[in-house]
């Protein structure tokens, strides 16, 4: 009996499982995954709600549901945006950059959170908000970074390899056939001296110096409205020097020098941000917001995603410390020395 009994128990157990393991072969989940937790208590009903920005910015899956930086960072502001108790993001960045996409998209999503609520959304920069990082920064009203933050690094990186020295010394020959004589451009098979009588390199560059423009006009626009906009508020914003192009060639920059340059407008960490916030929301004589973020609760789903099988793979598992790769033809903003 004592047998019998243990054996309908496991395999109810493992038939739950398996239900609730199909369960993650479904869409993304939505808004109501999300819980709100309070980080700080305030003695007013305004919420200020933190939303941060962490490592590489890219479209590549954290798991098997396809949910990624993009999608999250949305949800988010959605949650934001339903809330009128929020009165202000804060944006905490803490990321070296990343694709040319994914940086466009979370900066389209911070000028569409404004613009749609009115309110405003203040950055604080960690420990680098650099090249795409830069890039998400640069709609918001106000930034502050500390001085050691290292940030800049304004600039578009493509890279790819050549193997064609390789494929003659193993014997091997590629054959390819395409529909236009610039369909194999920069192809990793060329000859060096094949690639620039074909103007490939030019091709690229005006790819790169296109998406470099938008990069610039982007800080031009984002602290132009700042400045506009802190003006308007009397505060205390930075106007980009006149010199400011001049440091938007790829290179690293404090937050001492980011500030003496326009790039931030306050050098400070968290809990000065969160004053800047408070300040410009109109909390004054002492009044505070209470802080909260916003996180998926804690489920299985974390562990079973790795045994059971998604409708649409996407999980990649990397146990090692490695360095982001470059997608060969893939442009990022992304800052040097990080990437390999």
């Amino acid at each position: 009996m004592l047998l019998f009994f243990l054996a309908v128990l496991g395999f109810s157990f493992l038939q739950a499982v398996g239900d609730l393991a199909g369960s993650f072969r479904s869409a993304a989940p939505g808004l109501d995954k999300y819980r709100e937790i309070q980080m700080r208590d305030g003695d007013t009903e305004a919420k200020i709600a933190v939303i941060k920005v962490e490592g590489v910015i890219s479209r590549y899956s954290f798991d098997g549901t396809g949910q990624n930086m993009v999608t999250r960072v949305r949800d988010q502001f959605k949650l934001a945006k339903r809330d009128s108790s929020v009165r202000a993001v804060l944006l905490q960045v803490d990321s070296p950059g990343g694709e040319v996409m994914a940086s466009d998209e979370i900066h389209d999503l911070i000028e569409g959170y404004t613009e749609d609520t009115g309110n405003p959304v203040i950055c604080s920069m960690s420990g680098i908000a650099a090249s795409g990082g830069y890039y998400v920064a640069a709609p918001c009203e106000f930034i502050v970074a500390h001085e050691l933050t290292l940030t800049g690094s304004i600039g578009v990186i493509m890279q790819t390899v050549n193997v064609h020295g390789l494929m003659e010394k193993v014997g091997a020959r590629p054959f390819t056939i395409t529909s236009g004589e610039n369909k194999d451009a920069m192809s990793i098979f060329k000859a060096p001296d094949e690639i620039e009588a074909d103007g490939d390199e030019k091709l690229f560059d005006e790819l790169v110096q296109f998406y470099f423009g938008r990069f610039k006009k982007i800080i031009e626009d984002g602290r132009g409205a700042a400045q506009k906009f802190n003006r308007d508020k009397k505060d205390r914003g930075r106007p980009l020097s006149a010199d400011w192009a001049s440091l938007a060639d790829g290179r690293i920059l404090s937050g001492v020098v980011a500030y003496e340059s326009g790039f931030v407008d306050k050098l400070g960490g968290f809990d000065d941000a969160v004053a800047v916030a408070e300040r410009i929301i109109g909390l004054t004589d002492g009044g505070t917001a209470s802080l909260v973020r916003y996180a998926a609760p804690f489920d299985l789903s974390g562990l079973l995603r790795f045994f059971v099988k998604a409708d649409n793979p996407e999980l990649k598992v990397d146990l090692g410390v490695e360095l982001p790769r470059l997608d060969p033809g893939r442009p990022y903003y992304l800052s040097p020395a990080i990437y390999r």
